[in-house]
């Protein structure tokens, strides 16, 4: 974070969820960012939380470098997903 507060969203990560828009959130002390979606997606009530600082990190935020790596697992993470269920639904 800047001296002004601004932060800069990893352009791999921008690259990842295909987007340059972003909506930030705030709710009882933390901050989320997610990808801007402009129409309704059925998968919406599907966010999961990848970091919380109070819950991952006494409260306290972390390098960009280290919300890149974990960007990255859960990507990772993501791809095997998708790839399971696109095998389970060939085999149908």
């Amino acid at each position: 974070m800047t001296s002004k507060g601004q932060i800069t969203l990893p352009s791999s990560w921008r690259k990842a969820v295909g987007t340059e828009n972003v909506i930030v959130r705030t709710k009882g002390g933390i901050v989320t960012v997610h990808p801007a979606r402009f129409e309704t997606d059925e998968d919406d009530a599907n966010w999961t939380i990848i970091f919380n600082a109070d819950r991952d990190n006494n409260g306290k935020g972390i390098p960009a470098e280290e919300l890149v790596k974990i960007l990255r697992k859960h990507k990772k993470q993501d791809e095997n997903i998708r790839k399971a269920a696109s095998k389970t639904k060939r085999k149908k």
